[in-house]
């Protein structure tokens, strides 16, 4: 048995004495020890090469919010007004047989010209992707990225429902379930919110996992 009385009396020997007066000379290579820990300090410091991995994997997260038509908790489907709407834009049918058996586009929220979903998913218009040493960001600017995402009207914040009114002609026009509908004015309900910006618990797991992998 031995005490903990520990002494140094140079950077690479420690003396350990024993409690029935031995003594052991332990040589530790300093030198290397430091190198590591400078290294591990620098690697902490700047963390930009592990999230980068995080927001790929973010962008792909986002991307399947979207083809799942929400996660955790499935999205409110959209209004057969919608579905109407997508159908026949400038009185001719949109899609062709094909996509309408599929039905993706034409039924599930948030995808119909693909912007929306674009704008998180690529590095192109409306993304937002922002790395630096210690923090990863990755979003949408489309302007209705927050519109979907908190929902508005009766949905929204404010909780009421709203008037739109023609700007620039004399009546809206919009397809309902049979065919056109013209209105001097409507009451929008709002829209329901289908939140897209949500972090998963595997995406938590994920960046831990490449973190830890880094700082190993």
């Amino acid at each position: 048995r031995f005490s903990s009385n520990l002494s140094c009396n140079s950077p690479s020997v420690m003396i350990i004495r024993g409690s029935y007066g031995l003594t052991f000379n332990v040589t530790i290579k300093t030198e290397e020890v430091v190198d590591d820990i400078d290294q591990l300090k620098k690697s902490v410091k700047d963390l930009e090469q592990p999230l980068e991995a995080i927001a790929a994997h973010m962008r792909a997260s986002i991307k399947e919010n979207f083809i799942r038509r929400g996660r955790p908790d499935s999205w409110p489907p959209i209004k057969p007004g919608t579905v109407a709407g997508r159908l026949w834009q400038g009185g001719k049918v949109r899609f062709s047989r094909l996509q309408l058996a599929a039905g993706n586009r034409l039924t599930s929220p948030l995808i119909d010209t693909g912007q929306l979903l674009a704008s998180y998913a690529t590095k192109g218009a409306n993304h937002v992707e922002e790395i630096s040493k210690n923090k990863v960001e990755v979003g949408s600017e489309d302007p209705l990225a927050a519109v979907h995402e908190h929902g508005t009207g009766l949905f929204g914040p404010k909780g009421q429902s709203y008037v739109i009114r023609p700007k620039r002609v004399k009546c809206l026009r919009f397809m309902g379930t049979n065919g056109p509908v013209f209105a001097k004015q409507i009451i929008h309900p709002g829209v329901q919110p289908r939140p897209v910006a949500v972090i998963q618990d595997d995406d938590i797991e994920f960046a831990i996992t490449t973190l830890g992998e880094h700082i190993e």
